[in-house]
């Protein structure tokens, strides 16, 4: 199954637009706390935010 069968087009439009101008402002975390918040929201409350080396 690939995202643009679950997705709206214009949100998968969005949110790739939105992941290319992060990659060069270096903000990966953002997005990680996007998906974070997200599995929070839509799947269980207890999803914590990995840490370690």
């Amino acid at each position: 199954m690939h995202i643009d069968d679950v997705v709206a087009p214009q949100t998968v439009s969005v949110i790739r637009d939105a992941l290319s101008r992060w990659r060069g402002l270096n903000e990966h975390h953002v997005f990680e706390r996007l998906c974070l918040d997200f599995a929070r929201a839509r799947l269980h409350p207890d999803f914590v935010l990995p840490t370690g080396p």
